[in-house]
């Protein structure tokens, strides 16, 4: 009932069938008015006849009259079902302050009554007579008010009494009043008529005729017209008329009439027999007769006789059957039929399905009662008499009365001053009658049969019997015995024990949100209240707190200070306590709650609660374990812990801790979104602590007595070094492409938002004429929203920092007059300048909130620019425009486009309008500041006029509202901003200049006309800077940011800059340590772990660098640093040492050198520049390079530099001395290096010899054609070598030096290395028989490489071979390789029928002299290269298995490899001996393995030990060009180095956090603190990998909203996830699974508990009960497309139809952006679009549409884009027609005919564009857009036509949408579109659902058969 109106005083005449249908008008009611159809209304029919009545709801409706649809009746006199009336009386009594839907405060009165204390509205119906209320006392019910109302009798009336006095006294039919209290009286405040007294007469005198004839008193009669005579009638004494007789004595017949009662009406005083006393009716069934024997019949019907025998009858209705009987025998009987007596002293017969008997009771002194009285008149009645009965009784199936129940009175005690009595009741069961309920003063007992279920009352106590036992109500109470509120409650032994079981326990004013807690006594008190308490009993314990345990009751094991009392902001979670019983040492848990296995472990430190008061708690250890898939069932602990057995035991794990986890509570019922983020502390094994789970920018500082913290970690945003990746446009329409030229309109309205256009390049006037344009009307917005920002009015840069209004500024964006194509350059200009085209645009701190003001009337709309600390700009150039030579230029910008922080940004300049609403607020009195400029009216580009001469008033010119201001100087730009910054004032009181100079800029004087301008740091507008402005216009963010590492600062108070790490003072690093970073230090030691100094860095004076590999060994050490074996420091004034004694510079020498003529370059050279001689004790180098050398002897002269022959090999001479030597020497002319030691014959090379000499070598001769290596070779050019004939089995293999003897070729050993090792098995020397067939192992040979070097046993040789392996022989010939499979003899079968090697026969066996030997197949050959050629008995080659190939082996510590010794052993950290293998307290744990195999059982596997790490395999990726895309192929370094963007087609993710396994059992929530971050009883971490398929993320089966924060970050769920997830279809020929779990797919959701079946895709689908229909969801995707004066506007249907087909969609549209909205007026249509016409061009529309079903309008959309009709374009087709033609049996022709647009905008119609469909289809596709050239149509007077053809598509059946624009220069037109009928039926219209309250028309058919009761 959403629409439910409030009447005052309705009334009709109505009859109520199947609708209530109004009548006539009450008279003084109101009635209804038509604006009233469609509300619900609450009524009240009455019928005072019948006494029938109906309250309800009813919806109005309207026909020919108005009507009424019930929509619920909540009473009726027909038990709450509707009535049936044709002539009732119709009320709506409700009225705005007691409006109630159930009618609860009007009450219907008939009779006396008293006033409730309540609002309330009282219906008195005075058809019975007067009536009497008594009001509440005033005082006590001060501003309570009471309304009054008469209905049905116009004599009736009302008395209202305020105690004995009469306050008011209402009359009429519709008299009423309404009554308030004052608080002191009662007081009338609305009233119809009244009288508080009773109208009187005045006296009246009557005469009669003088002397009439007959007695004294007689009554006189006419006898004829003058004769009057006694009529035997005589008025006696006392006022009494005397029939017969003038006395009374004699009299007949004796009426008196004064009204006394204490005379009497007599008839027929003289005992006469003179017949009966008749009193006819209206009627011959009225008659009153009195029998002369005493009889009385009273309406008696035609043809009956009067009773006799004194019986008294007063006959009823005139079927005789509703008679009333008085028997003379003192029987009465109520509806006796006619002809029968009563058969008991009451005896009542009831023929109407109504009430039998009502004792009602209508005076207030006296309740209504019914007494039976046994009191037998001389009979004592004795204790255990039965003194009443009231019996039960029916006909039973013989038709013969039976009795069912009773209920006896007895008397149990007679004693006068003790009588007591007691009440019972029986019921029948079989033919005896058992008793159920007896009560007397001392016990009630109710019970039902054989007492299987009683309430038993003895004394002051309650015993309620029954194996179930429910209390159920609204409002059930506990109240104590006393009724004091003091008193406690007591529950003892309540369900076996100590236990209450309630689904909710509430008690009364307690304060809400209140921790219920025990005191003292077991009283539960909730804060500080102490009333309304109930008690426990005092065994519950003082100071605890109501918690619920396993079965929902309610326990008290936690006390006060067990919680945090904050509001469910912290959780605390512990495993539960669980029900056990023990034995010895052992524990057995309860079967029906066990633990869980994570609850305890062995080890674990346990607590045993003996749970009886007595028994102190026993802690011990947990021995052993014994748990299945449901639980822990048994425990063994250390220590014994009872003899015998005992139950109910409470164990609980200390070792397991608990977790505290603080997080700001959300309501789960309200959203499941919570933002806060948790920290999580844990003393539970496995689970961390945690700080901070959501990643917020939250830091974290450890403080102690020091000054500086101790430990701060910051976040990477609070160091404002995250970055936002992103690119830079060239222009602002968000486009690197130039734009084009804006078309405008003779305005100067651009084209809209929806092209990359601009409004630059000034030419002649037209429709690019140049002039200034409306702001946002240029082009299409930036990435951010902003327009403008090229083109149009080029805008002033501001800067951060003090500048001076002397200093030049840049301008950004370019103007309207800017030409070419770097219309976006900036352009230098003076701060107080102004010019053509030159505005400014204002930015604001993001999260201002702007003024009514700011945001209404001036009209300022900002963006928000977020993404702050993005990157900058590459190029960090500008180009900068000279005006005064026309050219350009670049600037560098440090950071260009680079801004850390959020701010907003208006999204057009300031307009004409805006600026003059700024001067008309500063500048109307004086403008001394130069705020306006005359060229801004004078100037065709300026726009703002200037009336008077002072005060000055400032208007915009026509037209130029919306156009940027110019003419404007940087300093007027920011005092806009100052007035803006200080609330925009516009009517001032105060100097202009207390506006305008201080704020988000505060100006001052620099002495003349030049000012100093200072930015505040808390402005709140202000004009954007270079980088402000150019991220606005350019950036395109690109989502992906880039966060560093966060900071961490030990004992410091800022951290070194760019440094993630830094450290103040001594830093020890007992480890390893890798940095991928440099390293900032004010020192660095490094000692070996001998302690000695391995590198030293200190910042001394002079400072020491010491680098050295053991100072200890000193021989192979490189030394910077002070040591034995020399010394280098390069540093600030360093220090050089020379130690060697006698040396020439021995001693300590300063070098010299300054630390900026120490370079070490890049390049890895050393510089030293000095202008003096640089002197050195030596210098050893690889390569020296010097510009100029000169060397001097000890005196001082030039010597050579090098002694001895030009050319020569230097030698040392001396200890100073080099010398060139003859022998060896550098021929410069010949390019050659000349020997001549030895005499040579041939080309030889040379060699050291063992004397390391140079001599010639004989073994390698340089031959013409060939070299010739004798022994050793070494060659360079690998086609003049060759080493052995072409063999392709030695492909790969290399020369292996052996160590000792010749080269040997072996296999490669590439993959050889630390962490990774391919295993090969031996290959064996063999000797091959070829006549035999025998192949026998043989000694290996020391020229024969990379075989084993011993002889194999039969054992080496069972795991080297396998029964059916293809086996390599390679012939040492010429190492050509024969494959066979070999066999023990000649008849095993190596395929065939055994090839799946069931059983494996042996291979090899040895003969009487040891060798082992096998026999091949097929038989081998010797080759030519074989000793003794291919006719060769037999042959040596190399064996090995094929078949068992290789393992590649990827891990370290597993004794692959001799330096990678196992890591396995056990340890202690007291010992430095290493135990077995996993024994001990700790023990190593090698890598993870990965092992790829090709040799059988021996399996490939991947991460062996079980680390996290995942794998994954990859599909192709295709890329433009093939190119490397980073978002795709970069490593994630968040994700373990995968590929940032590409899916795996297969993935193992080796452990994800938060998958859960497990069952809810226990406490989940404890109600006091958030569990966010707790796993939940019963669940577990399972640490299971989960297998992917075309897919990043496993799939969420269901997730609790709890978790626990685990590795590498917080999980905000804990979920249940699938084992293999699959994205897409997986096919199976068949599934055995356990369990199916189904999701939503394609849209579709599964409903829990509705029927599965599967759809014609075979999909499995849930059939889900229909619901009933409600009213529709919102339509999608609105957008629009401008035409001139209208917009052809489109959505997509909503997901939701309410369940009821969409008839209606209802349109409305927006100037001011949402503020107001309109509806637009159209027929009523189901299409999801509109044509929208009657649109005034070049204003700004948005959209919202809203579907409507039979239910209702929905929710309204989201609104449209902005869309702009111009008349730049054509106007809509001025006709549409469709003609469809048939031109084969399947095929259609459509020709579309149409005019020409009334309007063809900006320029000609260039083209018309048809586009069509089907109607079901979701889009127009390309194919089926036709553009159709103008040139190429002929119209035919004016018509256009155009043929649509499509075979197979436009067919005979199915409709076709068509859709017809035109198009010109400036862009689309208008589009017209029209529905082509086929011969597919119609769809049909949705039709409402059939009314659910509308079941159609019932009848009855029957007889009511009347009760004998």
């Amino acid at each position: 009932m959403s629409n439910v109106h409030i009447f005052e005083n309705i009334g009709y005449q109505c009859s109520a069938k199947k609708d209530i249908v109004l009548k006539n008008v009450l008279a003084n009611y109101q009635e209804f008015k038509a604006e009233n159809v469609g509300a619900y209304v609450p009524y009240l029919i009455r019928h005072s006849g019948s006494k029938q009545y109906e309250v309800g709801i009813a919806q109005l409706k309207a026909g020919d009259t108005y009507y009424l649809v019930r929509d619920k009746v909540i009473s009726s006199s027909s038990d709450g079902q509707p009535i049936d009336l044709d002539d009732g009386e119709f009320f709506i009594y409700a009225n705005e302050y007691n409006f109630n839907t159930a009618f609860n405060n009007v009450i219907v009165k008939e009779s006396d009554f008293v006033v409730d204390n309540v609002r309330s509205t009282y219906v008195v119906d005075t058809s019975l007579g007067n009536v009497k209320a008594k009001l509440p006392p005033a005082k006590d019910n001060e501003s309570l008010i009471v309304d009054f109302k008469l209905v049905n009798n116009t004599l009736g009336k009302l008395d209202l009494y305020c105690g004995n006095k009469l306050l008011y006294t209402i009359q009429g039919a519709a008299g009423y009043a309404s009554i308030a209290s004052t608080g002191e009286d009662w007081v009338v405040l609305q009233q119809s008529s009244s009288s508080n007294k009773p109208k009187s007469f005045s006296s009246l005198n009557y005469s009669a005729q003088s002397d009439p004839g007959g007695e004294d008193g007689e009554l006189q009669y006419k006898v004829d017209a003058t004769t009057f005579s006694g009529a035997n009638v005589y008025f006696g004494t006392d006022n009494k008329l005397l029939f017969g007789s003038n006395t009374a004595s004699s009299a007949n017949t004796i009426l008196p009439t004064s009204g006394n009662v204490s005379h009497d009406t007599v008839f027929n005083q003289q005992y006469n027999n003179s017949g009966n006393f008749i009193i006819n009716g209206t009627g011959i069934d009225r008659t009153f007769q009195f029998g002369s024997d005493g009889s009385i019949g009273v309406n008696m019907p035609s043809g009956i006789t009067i009773p006799t025998n004194g019986d008294i009858v007063l006959y009823g209705n005139d079927s005789g059957n509703r008679n009333l009987f008085f028997a003379y025998d003192g029987r009465l009987g109520i509806n006796i039929p006619t002809g029968s007596r009563p058969q008991t002293l009451a005896h009542f017969v009831n023929f109407a399905c109504d009430e039998t008997v009502r004792v009602e009771n209508r005076a207030a002194c006296h309740t209504a009662d019914i007494t039976l009285h046994h009191a037998p008149a001389t009979q004592i009645i004795e204790n255990g008499t039965d003194i009443s009965t009231i019996t039960f009784s029916s006909k039973d199936s013989t038709q013969s009365k039976h009795t069912y129940a009773k209920i006896f009175g007895k008397v149990l005690d007679y004693t006068n001053g003790s009588e007591s009595g007691q009440l019972s009741l029986t019921v029948n069961s079989g033919n005896s009658l058992v008793n159920t309920f007896i009560t007397n003063a001392d016990s009630t007992l109710i019970s039902n049969l054989n007492s299987q279920a009683a309430v038993d009352l003895q004394s002051k106590s309650l015993g309620l019997l029954g194996e179930n036992i429910v209390f159920s109500g609204d409002n059930i109470s506990f109240v104590s015995y006393t009724g004091s509120p003091d008193t406690t409650v007591n529950f003892t032994n309540a369900y076996v024990s100590d236990e209450l079981s309630v689904d909710k326990l509430k008690t009364v004013n307690l304060a809400s949100g209140s921790l219920l807690t025990v005191g003292s006594g077991g009283i539960v008190t909730a804060g500080n209240t102490s009333t309304n308490r109930f008690a426990l009993g005092a065994g519950a314990g003082s100071g605890k707190v109501l918690t619920t345990v396993s079965g929902g009751f309610v326990a008290t094991d936690l006390g006060i200070d067990d919680f945090f009392r904050t509001n469910n902001d912290i959780l605390y979670s512990a495993f539960p306590k669980r029900s056990a019983e023990a034995c010895l040492a052992q524990i057995i848990f309860d079967s029906d709650s066990p633990p869980t296995i994570e609850e305890f472990s062995v080890g674990d430190q346990i607590a045993i609660d003996y749970n009886d008061g007595i028994t102190p708690i026993l802690y011990t250890i947990v021995r052993s374990i014994i748990s299945s898939d449901d639980g822990i069932s048994i425990m063994t602990t250390a220590d014994q812990i009872t003899p015998n057995t005992q139950t109910n035991l409470l164990i609980h794990s200390i070792s397991k801790g608990f977790t505290l986890t603080l997080k700001k509570y959300v309501d789960p019922t309200l959203t499941g979104v919570n933002d806060a983020t948790a920290i999580v502390l844990s003393t539970r094994p496995s689970e961390k602590t945690i700080f901070n789970d959501a990643l917020k920018s939250i830091g974290f500082t450890v403080n102690t007595d020091a000054a500086e913290p101790a430990l701060d970690i910051r976040p990477s945003v609070l160091l404002g070094n995250a970055v936002t990746v992103g690119s830079f446009e060239t222009y602002s329409t968000s486009q690197d492409d130039v734009p084009l030229r804006v078309s405008l309109t003779s305005g100067g309205v651009g084209s809209g938002p929806l092209y990359n256009t601009a409004n630059y390049g000034y030419v002649a006037p037209g429709p690019w004429s140049g002039i200034l344009s409306d702001v946002g009307t240029n082009g299409k917005p930036s990435s951010y929203g902003t327009f403008d920002q090229n083109g149009n009015a080029a805008e002033f840069i501001s800067v951060d920092d003090i500048h001076y209004s002397t200093n030049n500024r840049y301008i950004a964006g370019g103007s309207v007059l800017t030409t070419g194509e770097k219309f976006n350059a900036f352009e230098v200009v003076n701060s107080t300048g102004v010019a053509s085209g030159v505005g400014f645009r204002v930015a604001s701190v993001y999260g201002q909130q702007d003024s009514a003001y700011i945001s209404g009337a001036l009209g300022l709309d900002f963006v928000t620019v977020g993404n702050p600390g993005n990157s900058s700009d590459t190029s960090s150039n500008i180009d900068v425009y000279d005006r005064a030579t026309d050219s350009f230029s670049q600037a560098s910008i440090s950071n260009l486009g680079k801004v850390d922080k959020l701010y907003r940004i208006a999204t057009t300049e300031v307009t004409n309008d805006q600026y003059s609403r700024f001067l008309n607020a500063v500048a109307t009195g004086t403008d001394i500041l130069g705020l306006y400029n005359s060229q801004m009216s004078s100037h065709d580009t300026g726009g703002i006029l200037r009336d008077g001469s002072g005060p000055y008033t400032y208007s915009f010119k026509p037209f130029h509202s919306g156009k940027p201001v110019t003419f404007v100087s940087y300093m007027s730009a920011i005092r806009f901003t100052n007035w803006l910054h200080n609330g925009s004032p516009t009517g001032l009181t105060t100097d202009p200049a207390n506006i305008t100079e201080s704020g988000a800029y505060n100006i001052t004087q620099d002495g003349g006309s030049s000012f100093i301008i200072d930015p505040t740091a808390l402005g709140k507008y202000f004009i954007p800077d270079m980088n402000e402005w150019y991220k606005a216009a350019y950036f395109e963010p690109e989502g992906s940011v880039s966060s560093p590492s966060n900071t961490v600062i030990i004992n410091a108070f800022d951290p070194y800059p760019s440094a993630i790490l830094t450290v103040r003072g001594l830093t020890h690093i007992t480890g390893d340590l890798s940095v991928s970073g440099s390293i900032s230090s004010m020192g660095l030691d490094v000692k070996s772990p001998e302690g000695n100094e391995i590198i030293s860095l200190h910042n001394n004076a002079d400072s020491d660098v010491a680098i050295l590999e053991d100072a200890t060994t000193g021989t192979d050490s490189l030394a910077l640093v002070n040591s034995e074996h020399g010394r280098v420091t390069i540093g600030p004034n360093p220090t050089l040492e020379i130690g060697e004694v006698g040396h020439k510079f021995f001693g300590t020498h300063r070098t010299g050198f300054s630390k900026d003529k120490v370079t070490i370059a890049s390049n890895g050279q050393i510089k030293i520049l000095s202008s003096g001689a640089v002197m050195m004790s030596g210098l050893d180098v690889v390569t020296l390079t010097v510009n100029d050398l000169k060397v001097t002897d000890p005196g001082g002269n030039v010597t050579d530099f090098i002694a001895g022959t030009s050319g020569g090999l230097l030698i040392k001479d001396s200890s100073t001395r080099a010398t060139g030597i003859s022998e060896f020497k550098y021929i410069k002319e010949d390019r050659a290096i000349q020997f001549t030691g030895d005499t040579v014959s041939g080309l030889r090379p040379l060699y050291l010899n063992n004397l390391q000499y140079i001599n010639t070598y004989d073994n390698l001769v340089y031959n013409d054609d060939n070299i010739e290596v004798k022994t050793l070779l070494k060659i360079e050019k690998n086609t003049d070598l060759q080493v052995g004939p072409d063999s392709e089995s030695m492909k790969g293999s290399l020369l292996v030096h052996q160590g000792t003897g010749p080269l040997k070729f072996e296999l490669n050993k590439y993959l050889e290395a630390e962490g990774l090792t391919y295993d090969r098995l031996q290959k064996r020397l063999v000797e091959v028989d070829t006549i035999t067939k025998r192949i026998t192992f043989v000694e290996p040979l020391p020229d024969v490489g990379g075989i084993a070097e011993s002889l194999p046993t039969l054992e080496d040789l069972e795991n080297e071979y396998s029964f059916g392996d293809t086996v390599a022989v390679m012939h040492t010939g010429d190492f050509q390789v024969d494959y066979v499979k070999l066999a023990k003899n000649l008849l095993g079968p190596f395929d065939g029928p055994d090839a799946l090697y069931i059983s494996h026969p042996p291979i090899f066996e040895e003969d009487s002299n040891s060798n082992i030997f096998s026999h091949a197949c097929p038989p081998l050959k010797a080759n030519e290269a074989d000793v003794g050629g291919a006719e060769a008995g037999s042959f040596t080659g190399i064996m090995y298995s094929i078949t068992k190939s290789a393992t590649l082996t990827n891990g370290l510590g597993y004794g692959l490899f001799p330096q990678d010794p196992p890591a396995v052993s056990g340890f202690t950290c007291e010992s430095t001996d290493l135990l077995g293998k996993g024994e001990g307290q700790f023990t190593f744990r090698p890598s993870s393995k990965n092992v790829l195999s090709t040799r059988p059982l021996q399996h490939t596997h991947f991460n062996a030990v079980g680390e996290n790490i995942d794998f994954a395999i990859y599909g192709q990726t295709k890329t433009l060009y093939n190119k490397y895309v980073p978002s795709l192929h970069d490593a994630d370094a968040q994700n373990g180095n995968l590929p940032l963007g590409l899916v795996p087609v297969f993935k193992v993710d080796a452990n994800i956090g938060n998958a859960a396994s497990g069952t809810a059992t226990g406490i989940f929530n404890s109600g006091y603190t958030d569990a966010q971050n707790t796993i939940p009883t019963g669940f577990f971490l399972e640490g299971m990998g989960k297998a992917t398929v075309n897919t990043h993320t496993p799939y969420v089966i269901t997730s609790i909203s709890k978790s626990v924060n685990v590795e590498p970050s917080g999980f905000s769920t804990l979920d249940y996830l699938a084992d293999l997830s699959v994205n897409q279809y997986t096919y199976s020929s068949g599934i055995i699974t356990d369990h199916i779990y189904l999701s939503g797919m394609h849209g579709t959701d599964y409903t829990p508990g509705a029927t599965l079946t599967t759809d014609v895709t075979g999909k499995i689908i849930s059939l889900v009960p229909d619901l009933p229909p409600s009213v529709p969801g919102p339509p999608r995707n609105v957008f629009g497309i401008a035409g001139n004066g209208s917009v052809f506007l489109q959505w997509s249907v909503p997901t939701d139809d309410g369940r009821s087909p969409i008839i209606d969609y209802i349109v409305e549209y927006s100037l001011n952006d949402g503020d107001v909205w309109n509806k637009v007026e159209d027929t009523i249509s189901p299409d999801n679009s509109l044509v929208v016409t009657g649109l005034v061009n070049d204003l700004r529309y948005i959209f919202r549409v809203a579907a409507v079903n039979s239910i209702g309008t929905g929710q309204v959309s989201l609104s449209s884009d902005g869309v702009t009709p111009t008349s730049n374009v054509p106007s809509a087709v001025t006709t549409l027609d469709l003609v469809r033609t048939n031109l084969t049996a399947t095929d259609d022709r459509i020709t579309v005919n149409w005019t020409a647009p009334a309007n063809a905008g900006a320029s000609a119609i260039t083209n018309y564009v048809i586009k069509y469909k089907k109607p079901n289809e979701e889009s127009f596709i390309a194919s089926r857009t036709l553009n159709i050239p103008i040139g190429s149509l002929t119209p035919v007077d004016g018509l256009y036509s155009y043929d649509l053809q499509e075979t197979g598509y436009i067919t005979t059946g199915p409709h076709i949408l068509v859709q017809i624009f035109a198009t010109n220069n400036s862009g689309n037109g208008t589009i017209t579109e029209k529905l082509s009928l086929g011969t597919d039926e119609a769809p049909e219209p949705p039709q409402p659902p059939p009314d659910k309250y509308d079941f159609g028309e019932t009848e009855f058919t029957g007889t009511c058969t009347p009760s004998t009761t």
